[in-house]
């Protein structure tokens, strides 16, 4: 038996095509640092065929993915906000570490930055409404001229 990232391969189980090898390496490593290299090793196949994949059937690069589904993450903690969370703790437990690409890269996708999300799962926890209620949509003002890779 092989174990990688958090999958373990052994010898007889039944074959899976690579992306769904890769999907579920995805998912298992959703909180902790990730290469390219890990998901083929992971999924069988070389870089390239993960890239061309990830293409094709998730609509974007596999780390942006990954940068997505960790966005979900830190999104659903900060809406659930226990007394003293912070914004920089739900955002390191995400695999953020760097705060202000976090920060754009969050207001990018919901249109509102962390603090706000905090502040308004706050206020509503507080008066014990519905938190989870529609997002504004992000305007181009909203979004830096260009992001960091």
């Amino acid at each position: 038996m092989v174990q990688y990232l958090n999958i373990e391969v052994k010898a007889g189980d039944e074959p899976r095509p690579p992306m769904a090898r890769a999907e579920a390496a995805l998912r298992d490593a959703a909180a902790s640092a990730v290469r390219i290299a890990d998901l083929a090793r992971a999924a069988g196949v070389s870089p390239r065929t993960v890239f061309r994949a990830a293409a094709r059937h998730l609509g974007g690069p596999p780390m942006t993915q990954i940068r997505r589904s960790r966005l979900r993450q830190v999104r659903c903690r900060l809406l659930a906000a226990a007394p003293g969370e912070t914004v920089t703790s739900a955002a390191m437990d995400g695999g953020f570490f760097h705060l202000g690409r976090f920060s754009t890269f969050y207001r990018r996708h919901f249109g509102e930055s962390p603090s706000e999300t905090l502040r308004r799962a706050r206020a509503a926890g507080s008066r014990g409404s519905d938190i989870a209620g529609p997002v504004r949509r992000a305007r181009s003002s909203d979004l830096p001229r260009a992001l960091p890779a």
